[in-house]
């Protein structure tokens, strides 16, 4: 692997903005019950860290063929669009098809709110 510690830790920080900016756009809902029930849940949590470590990930990956890796910004800008392309990926299938993410899915589901499904 061709990533250097700090290039792994811009990828974390890109991910991690990318959520942040997520819980920004939705800051006029966080008072809702659903929203409420969501940031106390453990299986909420456990997929928004689960994202970010993909994220991360993915653009370590993106790079690690790369004769010489590009620099610290470039991770952290790829792995903030990350997030962004599966939630949407999925969003477009599942409207398409009208698939259930992981069988049946109830209409105020953990799951379809942290893709946007709801």
């Amino acid at each position: 692997m061709n990533a250097q510690p700090v290039h792994i830790l811009a990828a974390f920080l890109g991910a991690s903005l990318q959520e942040i900016v997520h819980w920004y756009e939705r800051r006029e809902k966080l008072s809702a019950r659903r929203y409420q029930k969501d940031m106390r849940s453990p299986l909420y949590w456990l997929i928004t860290l689960a994202m970010i470590g993909a994220s991360a990930l993915g653009a370590v990956l993106w790079f690690d063929s790369e004769s010489r890796p590009p620099d610290p910004k470039t991770y952290v800008v790829v792995a903030a669009a990350f997030p962004m392309f599966v939630k949407r990926g999925i969003q477009g299938i599942a409207r398409k098809t009208d698939t259930h993410l992981g069988g049946e899915v109830t209409k105020n589901s953990i799951i379809k709110d942290y893709f946007g499904l709801s």
